[in-house]
């Protein structure tokens, strides 16, 4: 029986993943702001759910990609889709459902201030699917600018995805 093993992280309804939730929070409920630091990667290797669903999980991190669907989006853009593909055909993998955001700003890349509803509910998921055993496994993303606390201007940026211990870049230009 094929299932699908991905399942939506509920309580985090602005990033469109394909994902089954960890049981790992990176933050407890808050009503005050979260810092956009790197998520805690200790408890990864703890992690089993890619156990209960029968599929191999990667452990070289570095053939995983970002990117997004364009490489340029207008300032008037409302939502950029970030698709993050495994490359290791068949192997699932562990990322952390909030992507970050960076404006390279003076020729040095500034993490941007993003707080969009459900942020203190992040987790870490696993992406795989016990169907796609030969084929790539991908999880989709999606950043929102008017979450942002900062002016959204035209510039280079690059969302900022963390799967396993490996931190990747999906870059695109922001254009009037």
């Amino acid at each position: 029986m094929k299932r699908l093993l991905c399942l939506l992280a509920l309580l985090i309804p602005i990033f469109g993943v394909s994902c089954q939730q960890a049981a790992i929070s990176s933050q407890t409920a808050q009503s005050t702001p979260v810092e956009n630091t790197n998520p805690d990667t200790s408890r990864l290797d703890s992690l089993l759910i890619h156990t209960e669903l029968n599929i191999q999980t990667e452990t070289d991190y570095g053939n995983i990609a970002a990117f997004t669907e364009h490489e340029s989006y207008p300032l008037a853009v409302e939502i950029i889709f970030c698709t993050v593909r495994n490359n290791n055909p068949g192997k699932g993998f562990y990322r952390f459902d909030v992507p970050f955001v960076e404006r390279l700003q003076d020729g040095a890349w500034v993490r941007l201030d993003y707080q969009p509803p459900g942020i203190q509910y992040s987790n870490w998921v696993f992406c795989g699917k016990e169907s796609k055993k030969s084929e790539s496994q991908e999880a989709f993303l999606y950043f929102l600018p008017r979450y942002l606390q900062s002016k959204w201007t035209t510039g280079e940026y690059r969302l900022v995805v963390f799967a396993g211990k490996n931190t990747i870049y999906a870059p695109f230009a922001v254009t009037k």
